[in-house]
């Protein structure tokens, strides 16, 4: 009687067992490609937002470039007539 009693408690086949842990894995490994995915489309978007962004302000320092350049040759075309009065 004292054998029954420290028996072993009854166990899942190990082929079972482990094709569930497999399905896990597998399940948990799609979960993560999914976030890996949807975080990529989302900073992609948020790139896209950033350039976006940035372009008005590079067409506004060029804008500034051409005028000062605009500026300076009407500065030397000036200087040049002074001198000839």
């Amino acid at each position: 009687m004292r054998r029954d009693r420290w028996k072993a408690a009854p166990r899942p086949p190990a082929k079972a067992s482990s094709k569930t842990t497999g399905e896990g894995i597998k399940e948990t490994a799609k979960g993560v490609g999914n976030t890996v995915v949807e975080g990529a489309k989302t900073t992609g978007d948020r790139m896209k937002e950033a350039g976006r962004a940035a372009e008005p302000e590079a067409k506004s320092a060029w804008e500034h470039v051409k005028d000062g350049a605009r500026s300076f040759g009407y500065s030397v075309k000036n200087f040049f007539t002074s001198l000839g009065r």
